[in-house]
């Protein structure tokens, strides 16, 4: 099942983001996709900041995810196990698809990660 966190901004997402990718069972490799290559590479920096023993393949870009579909994922499957993908900022990721109306409302199921 689909997990949420949702917050305004310095609310926690992001390091939700990088506990969720740490917290991954044995045999699952969680990425963090964002909706630039560029955010990705931030993402990277930002969790060493964090003290986060996250590595570089468990950060891409959209673009790069859709341009090198193939290659990126044959890096992974390399790896065993399977990938689980965790999208950060998804109103963003979405408007690389739907980028002539603003977006004013996304529902969806699935449960609040890190809800008490």
């Amino acid at each position: 099942m689909i997990q949420f966190r949702i917050g305004g901004r310095k609310t926690g997402k992001t390091a939700a983001m990088f506990r969720w990718m740490l917290e991954a069972p044995e045999g699952q490799h969680r990425i963090c996709v964002s909706h630039t290559n560029q955010r990705a590479m931030d993402l990277l920096r930002r969790s060493r900041e964090y003290g986060y023993n996250l590595e570089s393949w468990q950060f891409v870009g959209l673009p790069e995810l859709m341009a090198t579909k193939g290659g990126w994922e044959a890096v992974l499957y390399g790896r065993g196990g399977h990938i689980v993908l965790g999208i950060d900022d998804l109103d963003l990721c979405i408007t690389q698809f739907i980028d002539r109306w603003p977006i004013g409302l996304i529902t969806a199921t699935g449960e609040i990660y890190g809800a008490e």
